[in-house]
């Protein structure tokens, strides 16, 4: 999958603010690895995420 990263992110479910740095895609899912400000690491789904792009997004 062709994106840019890393770059920012937001997950819906937990209003979190991320760092997006890996994205795949494989039998049509598209995953995402994040790493949390706390340094935390996790996979998401494209349902889990708003990509923010490479430009740092003013506060929410």
């Amino acid at each position: 999958m062709a994106i840019p990263v890393p770059q920012y992110g937001y997950l819906r479910d937990s209003n979190e603010r991320v760092i997006v740095v890996q994205a795949e895609e494989a039998n049509g899912m598209k995953m995402f690895g994040v790493r949390a400000l706390d340094g935390q690491e996790s996979v998401v789904t494209e349902e889990d995420i708003e990509l923010l792009g490479v430009t740092k997004p003013s506060d929410r």
